[in-house]
C-alpha cells in the first residue's frame, strides 16, 4: 500500500498546512483528501509535489506492506 507519511512529515518540517499545499500544487481538495487516506493520486500531482519541494518521489511517498495480501489497493 502507498503511504504519504513522508509528505506529511515534510509539511510539518516546513511549517506548511494542507490548505497551503493545495495552492502550491494547484490541486483540488479531493486530491488532498485522497492522499490523507493513502489512496492513489495522479502522477501529475506527484510530479507537482516533487517540483515544488525539489525532491524525489521517495521523499513524499513510501510503500508499506498491506495487512491482507488479498486486499486491493484503492484507486481514483
Amino acid at each position: 500500500m502507498i503511504s504519504y507519511n513522508p509528505l506529511w512529515k515534510l509539511l510539518v518540517d516546513k511549517g506548511i498546512q494542507k490548505s497551503e499545499l493545495r495552492s502550491l500544487i494547484r490541486c483540488n481538495s479531493n486530491t488532498i483528501a485522497r492522499m490523507a487516506r493513502n489512496e492513489y493520486v495522479s502522477m501529475a500531482n506527484i510530479d507537482a509535489l516533487c517540483f515544488v519541494f525539489n525532491c524525489k518521489v521517495s521523499d513524499i511517498i513510501e510503500y508499506v506492506e498491506a495487512g491482507d495480501p488479498k486486499e486491493k489497493p484503492k484507486t481514483e
